[in-house]
């Protein structure tokens, strides 16, 4: 995967600054950060940069050693185990201290980095959570311990010189001067004074609502992640009387950051990465956020276009130079525990679990209201809608049909058992097909609702984990026999046409002579097969989902897949299906369950209730994929022209399409690349450059050129940098 550095700007038109005007649509795409996703470590909890050389601790592993000098291909170089649970590290000189929880301090010899060793294992008493090193004294923030101070004359040996117990858990550290700062769980803020290392002394607490996990401090003021507030910020111009000023309750707890200037790069537990305005210390305002797919514990900024994120279980390169946060869901609460939702005209029909069905007015997305409910016999599993009737799946009760000819009086009609219980529910041309993750095709005839008849009940051999009605044929997301397709023109009795093997299929949606099934595992998948000839279904695509994915729903060229092992919804471009490719992974605070769309906007079954958030913008794929579109493109200059050092390149776009945009020196070599083979919509784009490389150095004054390519087209011009 190629470096991004600059996120283009999108066009208004395609992006919804608000959920409260949730009618339209945005480019989920713009939201998407993540510029590469190294994965050759087991995890990543804490960083540590020296140069080009990035120092991982990952837990239960130890330290790894990863090479950024080639950022599109990080590579791992070195690593060592270490005798307990890593969780933070300090490099000076030749040596790497980490905190290894129960194992204490690991001392590694990291003059060889292919060949890190080591050394020894420091006792500290209790849980080693934070290390600092600071003039030869090493620092542990030894959680039970408190405060632990060693001598590092001989860095391979350190020598213990004092101790200072402190109240709560210690987490975090951060030193200047001679104040030394520690943050922890049930105390707060401590500030010691270690003018003389061998006796710490403590000058004042500020108490803290839960857990402190990391501080830095710059100026008169602390900045402390915790779980209490994800970021609380304590004025510590008097020592003595540390003093909490204000702080931001956002999603999840506050791990480590990074300050730079006025802007604190804060990693968050289920958000990802926040950006925070600091220049008001009393008012500390969120300017932008990352997600990232999993718990971001650590940041290094690179410049201002990229940072080094440790997610958990990969580290990130993620683009910072636009973090515009995505608009958020809205949630409207609705009585039980959404399992599905399906949307008919202007209102949505939940299955609520234990309370039964739940009939949402959606005509105004930004203002839900209840249009009227009604109980069923057991517990309300799976909807389906068609015309006036709905159709519940009802566990152990079966089938249930509901009258909603009058969307505020509701009214049950009938019940049909079945074999199983019955968790999900397809309905299609008055024939109803209920399933239970069974082998059992299930077909019904509902056109007399009150009098619903079994036509068939047919052992397939298979699983029959959810399955899709087109015309006179089902498409059956069949578990680990993949696709299965019947037709089903004569329902009492359904016979197997095509099949295709692919592993552990559990939803399935279709949508132009493709279906998309989800494949969830450790290994998520959406695949992608063109059945066309449904005799002979042919897999197109796979692409591969950030997590565990049971359910599915497509429409105008975009799959939204919820009901993961994780709250979210995965968001994928299929208008070319061939090319179908992940644009989002949207995290929720909620668990999702079954999704819905209308024309206004995407309804997401979530615990409890319903969430509502803007649709992906149809490609013109999507809209008509054989429109003709010339292939030109407009390249204006850069302004301002001279420049000092930041300047704007602009240009147009007639189509949707892959561009590239690359700054070179006059000898020809390449010095920036400002876009990198990335698909942006049609119309006007600009992109900044701030005069430097792809290092992050600021480069000498002169002539550049900067080249823009397209789809057969390249067009360059000059720019002047002055100094």
């Amino acid at each position: 995967m190629t470096i991004k550095i600059a996120c283009l700007a999108l066009t208004t038109l395609l992006l919804t600054p608000s959920m409260t005007r949730a009618v339209g649509c945005i480019d989920h795409a713009h939201y998407e950060r993540t510029i590469l996703e190294y994965t050759d470590l087991e995890g990543a909890k804490d960083l540590w940069r020296e140069g080009d050389l990035i120092y991982v601790v990952n837990g239960h592993t130890g330290l790894v050693i990863v090479d950024i000098s080639d950022l599109d291909l990080p590579r791992t170089v070195g690593a060592v185990a270490t005798p307990g649970w890593a969780q933070e590290v300090v490099v000076t000189g030749a040596f790497a201290y980490v905190a290894d929880e129960g194992g204490g301090v690991a001392v590694i010899d990291v003059s060889d980095p292919a060949d890190p060793i080591l050394v020894v294992s420091v006792d500290t008493d209790s849980f080693a959570m934070d290390v600092l090193v600071d003039q030869g004294v090493l620092y542990v923030a030894d959680f039970s311990s408190g405060l632990r101070v060693f001598d590092l004359t001989d860095p391979a040996a350190p020598t213990f010189l004092a101790t200072r117990d402190t109240e709560g858990g210690a987490h975090g550290l951060a030193k200047v001067g001679d104040r030394l700062y520690m943050v922890g769980q049930g105390s707060g803020l401590y500030v010691f004074d270690v003018s003389d290392p061998s006796q710490p002394s403590i000058m004042g607490l500020a108490a803290m609502p839960g857990e402190g996990y990391s501080v830095i401090v710059n100026g008169n003021h602390a900045y402390v992640g915790g779980s209490g507030q994800t970021l609380t910020v304590i004025d510590v111009a008097n020592p003595h009387l540390p003093t909490i000023v204000s702080g931001l309750h956002l999603d999840g707890y506050g791990y480590r950051s990074q300050l730079v200037g006025d802007t604190l790069y804060l990693a968050g537990s289920s958000r990802g990465l926040h950006r925070i305005d600091v220049s008001n210390p009393l008012e500390p305002v969120t300017t932008g956020r990352n997600e990232t797919p999993g718990w971001a514990f650590d940041v290094i900024v690179l410049d201002g276009f990229q940072a080094l994120v440790a997610d958990g279980s990969n580290l990130l390169i993620t683009d910072i130079s636009d973090m515009e946060p995505i608009p958020e869901p809205e949630y409207f609460e609705v009585p039980g525990y959404t399992q599905d939702v399906v949307v008919s005209g202007d209102h949505a029909y939940l299955a609520a679990y234990g309370d039964g069905l739940q009939i949402i007015d959606v005509s105004d997305p930004s203002g839900l209201v209840v249009a009227g409910s009604v109980a069923t016999a057991d517990t309300a599993m799976g909807v389906a809608v068609e015309g006036d009737l709905v159709v519940i799946a009802d566990q152990d009760a079966g089938l249930t049909m509901i009258d909603v000819s009058d969307r505020t009086m509701p009214v049950q009609v009938s019940t049909i058992g079945l074999s199983g219980p019955a968790t999900w529910v397809t309905l299609a041309n008055q024939l109803a097909y209920p399933g239970g993750w069974n082998t059992r095709l299930v077909i019904i005839d509902v056109s007399d609702p009150g009098d619903p008849v079994l036509l068939s009940d047919q052992d397939t051999g298979a699983p029959v984990y959810h399955l899709v009605v087109e015309g006179n044929l089902a498409f059956v997301a069949a578990g680990n026999s993949g696709l299965r397709v019947f037709d089903v023109g004569d329902p009492v009795a359904p016979v197997l046409v095509g099949s295709l093997d692919l592993p552990f299929c559990t939803g399935v949606t279709y949508e132009n002579d493709h279906v998309f099934l989800t494949k969830p595992s450790s290994d998520s998948d959406l695949f992608v097969v063109d059945v066309s000839d449904p005799a002979v279904p042919l897999l197109v695509a796979t692409v591969l989902l950030p997590d565990r994915f049971y359910l599915v729903t497509a429409h105008e060229g975009t799959v939204y897949a919820t009901n993961g092992s994780s709250p979210g919804v995965a968001i994928v471009d299929v208008s070319t299906p061939a090319e179908a490719r992940l644009l989002y992974h949207r995290a929720f605070p909620l668990w999702t369950n079954g999704a819905a769309v209308s024309n206004t906007a995407l309804f997401v079954g979530a615990s409890p209730g319903l969430a509502t958030m803007p649709l992906q913008c149809p490609s013109i794929s999507a809209v008509d994929p054989i429109m003709p579109q010339p292939v030109l493109l407009r390249l204006g200059q850069n302004a301002p022209n001279p420049f000092n050092p930041l300047t704007t390149i602009r240009y147009d776009l007639p189509r949707r399409q892959q561009v590239s945009l690359r700054v070179f020196d006059m000898a020809g070599r390449l010095v920036q690349t400002l876009v990198s083979n990335r698909w942006h919509e049609a119309g006007p784009h600009a992109v900044n450059w701030s005069g430097r490389d792809t290092e992050g150095r600021a480069v000498a004054a002169g002539v550049y050129r900067y080249v823009l390519e397209g789809e057969g087209f390249r067009e360059s011009r000059s720019m002047l940098l002055l100094k």
